[in-house]
């Protein structure tokens, strides 16, 4: 449990839960952020998952079941053609970041992941697009010193400016004693067959 009070500003608490099972290759984070106090309050939620070697590589490959991809910036264009591919530990790159819309099922869940090149080992994430309708990866294949890595960013909103997302109405506001809930679902997997079935789970 974390609390975020300030005088005069929001209060906030994040009650966060991590569930797993004996043997199992995934676990469960489960977080509630409750407005504690007696003002209706803004929050933003951004998961910065950073995911590492051996899922990524040179030709590691970000798979999403995606309606629609932007880039964040002029570097990230420069980059479009191959948003969903990363490169080896690169010395002097510059972040690229991509914004995406996700397609759910018809509860809303979906899938993302992220695999080596071999296509033999990978990290899938779980979450709802109800709950986190915004989701973003940060291609940062800078050294390996430097941190090469790649964030799988589900979110309540876009990383932006927040008056520019308040405008965008993307921006959630909680109500004394409301509570929001979010849940991630992580898997680690652990061979081509394991892998090729999240593939195709997401472009069907």
């Amino acid at each position: 449990i974390v609390d975020e009070c300030t005088m005069f500003g929001p209060q906030l608490r994040l009650e966060s839960t991590v569930r797993t099972a004996v043997g199992s290759n995934a676990f469960e984070v489960i977080d509630e952020v409750t407005n504690v106090g007696g003002s209706p309050t803004e929050f933003q939620m951004l998961y910065h998952n950073n995911v590492g070697e051996p899922f990524l590589d040179g030709g590691a490959k970000i798979v999403c079941p995606s309606a629609e991809v932007a880039p964040r910036d002029a570097r990230a264009a420069e980059g479009i053609a191959t948003y969903d591919a990363c490169l080896e530990p690169t010395p002097g790159y510059a972040e690229q970041v991509y914004y995406y819309r996700l397609i759910g099922d018809e509860a809303g869940e979906t899938v993302v992941l992220l695999r080596n090149a071999a296509g033999d080992v990978g990290l899938s994430l779980r979450f709802s697009t109800r709950q986190l309708p915004c989701f973003v990866t940060w291609k940062c294949t800078q050294s390996e010193r430097d941190g090469y890595v790649v964030g799988l960013e589900p979110a309540t909103n876009f990383p932006n400016h927040k008056s520019f997302e308040r405008k965008m109405g993307r921006v959630i506001s909680l109500e004394p004693g409301q509570t929001y809930s979010m849940k991630l679902k992580f898997a680690i997997l652990t061979s081509k067959q394991e892998v090729s079935a999240v593939e195709k789970e997401i472009a069907q």
